[in-house]
């Protein structure tokens, strides 16, 4: 085979003309032009007899002395056997694939194949909330473990610290381990028993550690507590605590706290239209929340996001997570004893059962409202079919027929006002708004 002669750098600098040109220093070493891009190419037959060509690498990154290094090496392994395109595709293949198969390997193969197949387009809070757990609660105890050595007490260890605070959740982290442990199972990634059957070796481990937390009661304050509360949880700054505002004000439940969007509020018409798909009962349709001036001053303290939801994260800019609300309501509670602020618990229930009985925030959004309502005056102030339905809660009319709704609308209205101004009778009114 024909030699090309050893051109030195300044006259392969001087090649400007689209085209192979062959530079010499190992057989089939060329620079090839195409317009502005100019990389260094080796040509070459392969060992099953077919005539390739392989980039060496860019012009300007490489000098012609290590352009003609790889050559050599390159003409090196073909004289073994080897095809250099071949082991190329071969050593990125390798990189690609991870030494250890995890469960965060496998969570993230089942949560994509699910987003390409469309599985989420009419999910898309429930992708959110799958996401975030899998972030929050799952990845920190199991991601980085092998999957196949995955137990059932590495799942029990994962679940444990949300089981007894927030049964949604922890359900939650059961229900996603065990369907990316059956997708890897039919996807022969991975074999034997699924560690999160609640039937199984998890279900014993629950069991003992202890009942999730909705089957206990929500602990709430008596209604004498809640101004100096809110006046407390007011000077907090934080869009978590505003949230938990909100929701006290609204007497609503979390979720469709966490899930608002700004579409849903008229807040010249004082309404708040609640999606039926966050609400806890369903097929009743959307439900309206009638806005006191406070819960407006809330709303109106808040920026807008472009994803259009109320309430977000306030550094990844990200929707709260079901505990969410829960844990900011511990960390206020601790940060106000520190303070040297009263230690916000239920104290009927304390005593009762003889421990202390931590505030939450459902507690204190619904239970305390609908004991205040029931307090004093507020006994014969209130309609209690208004009152159940500021709280979305069926009316039984077997008994006393048909009600009129527009009238139970004002009803609602006065109550939710009178909350509002309740919650804040302790804030003095040049800091309201502010």
């Amino acid at each position: 085979m024909k030699h090309a002669p050893l051109l030195s750098a300044r006259a392969i600098n001087s090649i400007t003309k689209d085209g192979l040109h062959a530079v010499g220093g190992a057989t089939g070493l060329y620079l090839r032009i195409r317009g502005t891009s100019k990389q260094y190419v080796l040509r070459y037959t392969s060992p099953s007899g077919t005539r390739s060509m392989i980039s060496l690498g860019n012009f300007k990154d490489l000098t012609i002395s290590e352009a003609r290094a790889i050559a050599v090496n390159m003409r090196a392994m073909l004289a073994e056997g080897t095809d250099p395109i071949q082991d190329r595709k071969e050593k990125k293949a390798a990189k690609t694939v991870p030494e250890v198969y995890t469960f965060k390997d496998a969570a993230s193969e089942w949560h994509n194949m699910r987003l390409n197949t469309g599985y989420f387009n009419t999910r898309q809070q429930r992708e959110e909330n799958i996401r975030r757990t899998l972030e929050m609660h799952i990845y920190p105890f199991i991601g980085n473990m092998p999957l196949r050595d995955l137990k059932a007490s590495d799942v029990f260890n994962c679940v444990r610290p949300v089981w007894t605070t927030s049964a949604r959740t922890g359900k939650l982290c059961v229900s996603i381990i065990g369907q990316v442990w059956d997708w890897a199972v039919a996807m022969g990634k991975t074999s034997g028993e699924n560690p999160s059957r609640l039937s199984s070796a998890l279900g014993v481990l629950l069991r003992a550690h202890g009942e999730p937390k909705s089957s206990r009661n929500h602990g709430a304050l008596a209604p004498a507590e809640i101004p100096d509360f809110i006046a407390a949880l007011y000077a907090r700054k934080g869009t978590v605590y505003k949230a938990l505002l909100f929701a006290i004000l609204t007497a609503s439940r979390g979720r469709p706290v966490r899930y608002a969007k700004w579409q849903e509020f008229d807040l010249e018409k004082k309404v708040w239209i609640v999606p039926e798909e966050n609400m806890k009962v369903k097929q009743q349709g959307n439900f309206k929340v009638f806005l006191s001036d406070q819960a407006i001053e809330v709303l109106k303290s808040l920026p807008r996001s472009e994803k259009g939801y109320v309430f977000l994260g306030d550094r990844n800019d990200s929707l709260f997570l079901s505990t969410s609300f829960v844990r900011a309501m511990e960390y206020f509670v601790k940060s106000c004893v520190k303070r040297g602020l009263p230690k916000w618990i239920d104290k009927a229930q304390s005593e009762k059962l003889g421990r202390e009985v931590a505030v939450t925030p459902h507690g204190v959004a619904r239970a305390s409202f609908k004991t205040w309502t029931r307090t004093g005056e507020n006994l014969k102030k209130f309609h209690t079919d208004a009152v159940e339905m500021c709280l979305a809660h069926t009316i039984d009319t077997r008994y006393d027929g048909a009600y009129d709704r527009a009238s139970l609308e004002e009803e609602r209205r006065r109550v939710m006002a009178a909350w509002g101004e309740f919650c804040f009778s302790k804030i003095p009114p040049k800091e309201q708004g502010s």
